[in-house]
């Protein structure tokens, strides 16, 4: 399958940079819109999560993948509209990868545990505790969100390093 339109936003694109604005509730047509397309996206590449600004949207959306192992169901999503983390705790040093850093394997450190206050995609409210590698996955896209990109959170020699291979892979 072939998402639409839109095209995963890589580095040095600006809009990596800028913070997401928050939804209004008077946006649930757009809403709806962008989870499709993101939900397409994710299929489309096996990603685990996706913000909605690696496609060009500036909206504060995320969508996290739960694979159906074994099931033959397909993935279910969880949607996350307005997401804030609002507790942490612990640290786990762990590789990680990105749609819009193609190519790069970075070790992050990240909170095990957060905690979660967002709007769900019929734009209830809901809180709840994440750990391992889902509170891994929320932390990286939150940081999309907010205009951080996980190099920012590497040393700035290995983080030009890495950009400088990005920029012979992309070229």
């Amino acid at each position: 399958m072939c998402p639409e339109k839109r095209r995963v936003i890589v580095w040095p694109d600006p809009i990596l940079e800028q913070s997401a604005k928050p939804v209004d509730h008077g946006e649930r047509a757009l809403v709806a819109s962008t989870l499709a397309e993101l939900h397409s996206w994710m299929i489309s590449t096996g990603s685990s999560a996706l913000a909605a600004n690696q496609l060009g949207i500036p909206l504060r959306i995320i969508a996290l993948r739960c694979p159906q192992a074994g099931t033959g169901n397909p993935p279910k999503f969880i949607d996350l509209i307005n997401p804030e983390i609002t507790k942490k705790s612990g640290q786990d040093r762990t590789e990680e990868t990105c749609l819009s850093l193609p190519g790069a394997q970075l070790g992050i450190t990240r909170f095990e545990r957060i905690q979660v206050t967002a709007l769900t995609s019929t734009f209830d409210q809901m809180t709840f505790v994440a750990s391992g590698r889902f509170a891994r996955a929320i932390q990286h896209s939150v940081d999309h969100l907010d205009g951080i990109m996980m190099i920012d959170r590497c040393s700035r020699l290995l983080a030009k390093t890495v950009l400088r291979n990005i920029h012979m892979f992309t070229d």
